[in-house]
């Protein structure tokens, strides 16, 4: 369709800015994949991606596992758009504490 290319950079930020929710992908001890919605804050400055979740939540245990994720941001109103891609966890913080 006319207009359905990818996205500029700042296009992305733009889009990344928004009040989105994340479909966070993580992998279980059994190879399995486990998909939760989280809110998210995107550093433009930085490019990363910051997401919380409980330190007892299955998605974190999975990233303490295994530091790699995946995720995918989509707009479901037209015209279609998203984001989507994967990622090595950077840290994990509990009570302002760094966890590796």
């Amino acid at each position: 369709m006319p207009g359905m290319g990818a996205m500029t950079q700042p296009e992305i930020d733009g889009f990344l800015e928004s009040k989105l929710n994340i479909q966070l992908a993580t992998v279980d001890e059994a190879g399995d994949p486990n998909i939760q919605p989280l809110w998210f804050l995107y550093d433009k400055g930085s490019k990363r991606l910051f997401v919380m979740a409980g330190k007892s939540t299955k998605k974190v245990e999975n990233i303490h596992n295994n530091p790699s994720v995946y995720f995918s941001i989509d707009d479901e109103s037209f015209p279609y758009k998203g984001v989507k891609g994967k990622g090595l966890r950077a840290s994990l913080k509990t009570s302002g504490e760094t966890c590796r």
